[in-house]
């Protein structure tokens, strides 16, 4: 509840003129009203302005600028996006030039542009296509990027592969999650806490699992996650290498991994009411389960059977069903550490009247 609940210009102006003891006429367009209304609106601004004092000093994922400032304090910082990245293979006459910043695009406009100049010999090369701007919107899979912004003369063709590598800039709640995680495991000299930190703070993690002396003594093993769950490329496993190498104490070996991805496939059939739209059921199904499977993260958990029984029954239109399954099965899917659970395919059926 706001803290100032209640409080109006008009009642801010009525409590001036309560307190005003004068003979002067006070009704509305008088002159005691006309000097009074501008100071009531003055003061009713500043009364809305100190809303936001509550999350200067105990900021929380709806602080804003005051969460990263308050992060900054801990010398933790929103992780920026990334851009996505894509190997075009260009076809052409040979000798031909591509100059860096050709601009490629999807169907849908989305813009990439190539990394460096490209020379074709024999008729061909290979370049990169990066994405203009951040985020995982420029995930895209192959063939998706179909067109030049405009024609090059002697380009004949081209053939851009899967775009991948993309990230949003991090969350709210993201930041608020690392900087809380901070206050509640104190750092210690390189115990789990650090490592789990030193981790989240690179670009492109979205989880982490730190195991303690997994290839024996004075090793540290890091498994990482992406901001979808699932796995992180190359790419990312060496930036979080070397920054926790920076950080690290001296004499720890420090190994860091990619999860493991493991498929859950889930099938239904349902009782649906008469106006629902089986299409539209499983779609929604698919991204509320997919969001589930997420949130179990990769530091060894359970699939829970009920859990997934109970989405189904949320998902509009869903009146019962007869039948669920979970990778094959009606019971809880344990997960090994490390391990991340993808959705596979979802097969939703009527049930038989």
């Amino acid at each position: 509840m706001p803290i100032f609940d209640g409080v109006t210009q008009e009642s801010i102006k009525q409590e001036i003129l309560d307190a005003y003891e004068g003979t002067l006429d006070t009704r509305e367009g008088s002159f005691v009203d006309l000097l009074i209304s501008p100071l009531a609106w003055e003061l009713y601004k500043a009364y809305m302005d100190l809303q936001a004092v509550p999350s200067m000093i105990y900021p929380d994922e709806t602080s804003g600028l005051y969460l990263d400032a308050d992060g900054a304090r801990l010398g933790i910082y929103r992780r920026a996006g990334t851009q996505a990245e894509a190997t075009v293979t260009l076809n052409g006459t040979d000798g031909l030039t591509v100059p860096a910043g050709t601009a490629f695009l999807t169907e849908d406009g989305r813009e990439y542009r190539l990394a460096e100049d490209v020379t074709l010999t024999g008729g061909t090369a290979r370049g990169t296509l990066r994405a203009l701007e951040e985020g995982a919107a420029y995930n895209t899979p192959a063939g998706t990027i179909l067109r030049l912004s405009s024609a090059l003369p002697g380009l004949t063709g081209f053939q851009a592969g899967e775009a991948a590598g993309g990230t949003d800039v991090e969350s709210n709640q993201s930041l608020y999650d690392r900087i809380n995680y901070y206050r509640q495991h104190p750092s210690s000299s390189g115990n789990v806490s650090d490592y789990y930190t030193w981790a989240l703070s690179v670009e492109g993690v979205g989880s982490a699992y730190v195991i303690p002396l997994r290839d024996g003594p004075g090793t540290v093993a890091v498994l990482l996650s992406g901001p979808d769950g699932g796995t992180v490329d190359e790419g990312v496993v060496s930036a979080v290498k070397a920054y926790i190498e920076t950080q690290r104490p001296v004499g720890a070996t420090v190994s860091v991994e990619s999860c493991t991805e493991q498929e859950i496939a889930v099938s239904a059939q349902i009782k649906k009411s008469a106006d629902a739209d089986l299409e539209a059921i499983k779609s929604a199904l698919t991204e509320a389960l997919s969001d589930y499977l997420t949130s179990v993260g990769i530091s060894g958990g359970t699939l829970s059977y009920n859990r997934a029984a109970y989405i189904l029954l949320s998902i509009p239109g869903v009146e019962d069903f007869a039948e669920l399954t979970l990778d094959g099965g009606t019971e809880p899917v344990p997960l090994a550490p490390g391990v991340s659970a993808k959705l596979g395919e979802v097969t939703v059926t009527e049930a038989a009247s």
